[in-house]
């Protein structure tokens, strides 16, 4: 039987009592403080030496000074935490569901130990705070900008959106819940986030009216020769799950070596969200001893600029039937297959229909990150009479 305390206690201490009532669980409430912390009653503080010695299971939350000394077992509401614990090789002391945050349950429908066949790809939408805004640029029109703003109006945004822009919270969860799922040593620093704080009003037009969605996704897919991981904004199909989570949920989806397919959707991560995450931790290490029951092996990931997608790619183009066969011409000698041209509203390319300065969007097969991005700058150099407004992953 773990001994707990708190290492630290929430801004709102209230709502942590409050939660563990209403979740019958007020006894740890009666749990010590480490003496850092400004304690108010119930709660009781007990200095380093003492803490240490009566404690070796310790509830750490996200946003608070971290201590300097640490039990042997964390159960931690704060993803960077979690990862560095991860990197330092301590993941089978560490609880990760809380720093996972709305996909957590997951772990008990597809974990490593529930004897499913082996997961070959997770794609996971980690961070509900993108998937409001892109929700909300999707179905207003809203630049991105103003789909910020009032995602911050209706309190589902933090004023500092930076970690989130810039996908640094989506890869630090997504890491945690790939660890998990595949049993490897992941951390977040090894996967490649592009964020979205670029991306145009314009794109999530076009993107639905060709029946896709653009979503904030997290890959992680195991080849032969080691794991494919990213976090990108991407192109769904509208027909897709994961396309069709809205607002601020959150959401995973495992297929397997079989053929089989596994799918959760969930809340976007809240501090109950995470209370209830590390909860679950904490049952586990009454019930196993431990918070997690996996092996976290070493893993080797591939060069992101060996990884294969298609991509969606938007133009504009003066001259554009005498630039468009400048294009395909610099595609072809990089080996790039075009599998369709179109123009926004969905018509397909003709000599009729192309004139002026136009709008075109590309869809490649799937291509080689580098040769891509390389054949990209190319263009840019070569083809004077076409801007490259937009470069994105597409799925299907």
């Amino acid at each position: 039987m773990p001994t707990v305390g708190f290492l630290n206690l929430p801004a709102r201490q209230d709502d942590l009592r409050s939660a563990l009532e209403r979740l019958g669980l007020s006894e740890l409430a009666r749990r010590p403080v480490l003496g850092s912390e400004n304690a108010e009653p119930p709660w009781v503080t007990l200095d380093p030496s003492e803490f240490f010695s009566a404690v070796d299971t310790g509830f750490h939350f996200s946003e608070r000074r971290s201590p300097t000394e640490w039990p042997p077992w964390v159960i931690t509401s704060d993803a960077g935490v979690a990862n560095a614990r991860l990197e330092n090789g301590l993941a089978d002391r560490t609880g990760l569901r809380g720093a996972i945050g709305g996909t957590f349950p997951f772990l008990d429908i597809c974990g490593k130990s529930l004897f499913l066949p082996s997961p070959r790809r997770l794609i996971a939408m980690t961070d509900g705070v993108a998937g409001f805004v892109l929700t909300e640029m999707e179905q207003t029109g809203k630049t991105l900008d103003e789909a910020v703003r009032e995602a911050q109006w209706q309190n589902a945004a933090p004023g500092n959106m930076t970690r989130h822009l810039h996908a640094l919270a989506a890869r630090e969860r997504l890491a945690l819940l790939a660890s998990a799922v595949f049993g490897i040593n992941l951390s977040a620093e090894r996967i490649l986030a592009e964020g979205f704080g670029q991306l145009e009003a314009r794109d999530a037009a076009v993107a639905k009216s060709l029946n896709y969605s653009i979503r904030l996704v997290g890959v992680v897919e195991a080849h032969d020769d080691g794991f494919e991981a990213w976090v990108r904004p991407c192109l769904l199909p509208a027909r897709y799950v994961l396309s069709q989570i809205r607002g601020g949920s959150e959401a995973a989806y495992m297929q397997c070596s079989d053929g089989s397919s596994h799918v959760f959707v969930g809340p976007g991560t809240s501090f109950e969200v995470s209370l209830r995450g590390m909860l679950r931790d904490h049952q586990q290490m009454i019930e196993k001893g431990t918070p997690s029951s996996n092996v976290f092996a070493p893993c080797s990931l591939i060069p992101s600029h060996m990884q294969v997608s298609g991509y969606y790619l938007r133009m504009t183009l003066m001259n554009p039937m005498s630039t468009l066969a400048q294009l395909t011409t610099v595609f072809a000698a990089a080996g790039i297959e075009i599998r369709y041209i179109v123009q926004p509203d969905g018509s397909v390319v003709s000599q009729e229909t192309v004139s002026g300065n136009t709008e075109l969007v590309i869809f490649t097969a799937p291509v080689s990150d580098g040769v891509l991005h390389g054949t990209l700058e190319q263009v840019r150099a070569e083809v004077k009479l076409a801007a490259i407004r937009a470069c994105l992953r597409y799925e299907g």
